[in-house]
Parts: C-alpha cells; sequence; structure tokens
C-alpha cells in the first residue's frame, strides 16, 4: 500500500515575537554536525574580512601619500593647476605707450626669486650645493628657477627695446645667450599641452580662459624666505644711484595678482 506524506507547513509569523521563536526553532532542529562547522568557520570569515578591510585601508594611505607626492613640490608648492586665468588680455605689459609697458617691465622685481635657505631645509631635500648669503647668518642663496625664467625675459625685452632704439650695446650678449636657452630650456621641463584657438593673425589664445598654477602662493613662499635681493644689471642707473643687491627689502614682485 502507498504511503502518502504529506508536507508540513509553518504558520507564518504574524509579528517580531513570533518570527524570533520560529527562528529559534527552526535552529534548534538543525543537526549538531551543521550547528558546529557553522561556528567553525564563522571565526576565520571575520579574521579574514578585518584583514582585507585593513589592508585596503594601507593601500588607499599609500595611494593617497603618493598622490600627494605627485601634485605638490619638494617645497610643498601645488602643481596641481587650479586657478582659473585669462590668457593674453590687454595689460600695462602689452601697452602700446612705450614709456607705460616699460615702466611695467621695468617694475618687475625678479630678485624676489633669490631666496635664503637653512643649511638644514637644504640637507632635508638634497639641494645641491650654492653660495652662502654673506650677511652672516649662515643661510644660503637659491633663485626660484620660476623668477629666473622672468628676470630672463625682463632683461631680453629690456635689451630689446634699447636696440631698437639706437642704443649702443653695453651689457655682455652672453647673458642674452643664456637667457634666450634658459627660457627655451624652461618651457620644454614644464610643458602645456592646452589646445589654443587660432585664426592665424597673431591672436593665438587670445582671453581664452584656461586653468594656472597659484603664482599668488609662489610669490607668498618666496616673501617668507625673500633674501633682500635687487635685480639690476651693473650697467644701469640703479648702481649709480647707490642701491645694492642684497639688503633691500620690498612687498611683492611687481606681477600681476590675481591674473596673468
Amino acid at each position: 500500500m502507498a504511503i502518502t506524506i504529506f508536507p508540513r507547513y509553518t504558520e507564518v509569523p504574524r509579528d517580531e515575537d513570533d518570527a524570533e521563536t520560529l527562528l529559534k526553532q527552526e535552529t534548534s532542529s538543525l543537526s549538531p554536525k551543521y550547528r558546529s562547522t557553522e561556528r567553525h568557520y564563522t571565526r576565520p570569515v571575520l579574521a579574514l574580512c578585518i584583514l582585507l578591510i585593513i589592508i585596503e585601508g594601507v593601500l588607499l594611505g599609500r595611494t593617497t601619500h603618493k598622490l600627494n607626492q605627485v601634485t605638490r613640490s619638494s617645497n610643498g608648492f601645488l602643481l596641481e593647476k587650479t586657478m582659473p586665468r585669462t590668457l593674453y588680455q590687454d595689460s600695462k605689459f602689452t601697452s602700446k605707450n612705450e614709456t607705460e609697458a616699460s615702466l611695467a617691465w621695468g617694475g618687475i622685481l625678479a630678485g624676489h626669486g633669490i631666496v635664503s635657505i637653512t643649511p638644514e631645509y637644504a640637507a632635508q631635500r638634497n639641494l645641491p650645493p650654492t653660495s652662502p648669503l654673506p650677511d652672516g647668518n649662515g643661510n644660503l642663496a637659491y633663485v626660484i628657477e620660476a623668477y629666473h625664467a622672468i628676470h630672463c625675459v625682463a632683461r631680453i625685452r629690456t635689451h630689446y627695446m634699447l636696440l631698437k632704439n639706437g642704443h649702443p650695446t653695453t651689457w655682455p650678449l652672453a647673458h642674452d645667450v643664456h637667457c634666450f636657452d634658459a627660457v627655451r630650456q624652461y618651457i620644454m621641463c614644464n610643458a602645456d599641452d592646452t589646445l589654443l584657438w587660432t585664426n592665424g593673425d597673431h591672436s593665438t589664445g587670445t582671453h581664452q580662459a584656461k586653468k594656472c598654477v597659484d603664482w599668488d602662493a609662489l610669490r607668498e613662499w618666496a616673501e617668507e624666505r625673500a633674501a633682500g635681493y635687487y635685480d639690476y644689471e651693473d650697467n644701469e642707473e640703479s648702481e649709480r644711484e647707490g642701491k645694492k643687491h642684497l639688503g633691500n627689502a620690498f612687498r611683492g614682485d611687481g606681477l600681476p595678482v590675481g591674473s596673468l
């Protein structure tokens, strides 16, 4: 005779207490072997999860550290281009009034980029040997490269205008040769792949918006370590006025603030 086995149904729990009671009943119905296996694997799985979380945290920390190293220079200067700027706007530097333009260019204080660095700071960053400052405080003289490029452009412009206006050459041409190549190398080393619009009429990129590094922050960094250097050529009137290269205190560098 065939035996019919009817399935055993369990009443659906009506509230949380019923559900908890049902869970306890089902758990107690498990075989001792199953419960033992469950306990056996629970701790290793938890330990593995904790280990994975720790490893992920360490890797994330290392990645963040590397990103910070990439986006900041050895001096802590932010290399990321975050400052909105507009290219090639009309300014006093491009004024059609030659006197106004020359005053603007002559007002650039490239010596702002000559800074006083402690020997300890230089050693920590493995900086190359340099000249000590003659003020006797033991600090060293270093030149911020961006300001060296500014110095070169300003000098070349000054010499160009002197030649244009028929003045004789009274400066060493070797300095100009050095500056032309210094600017070339600076551009290549700091290559910018911004795509500029053009119409073939000498207006490439005019008034185009872009992001730049924060020159104002660099100016402040140099200000905090200023060596008080005044940049001029020996044949300039500044020497006859009694100004010396060192021992001068200036606020700012004569370049635009918050713009180019």
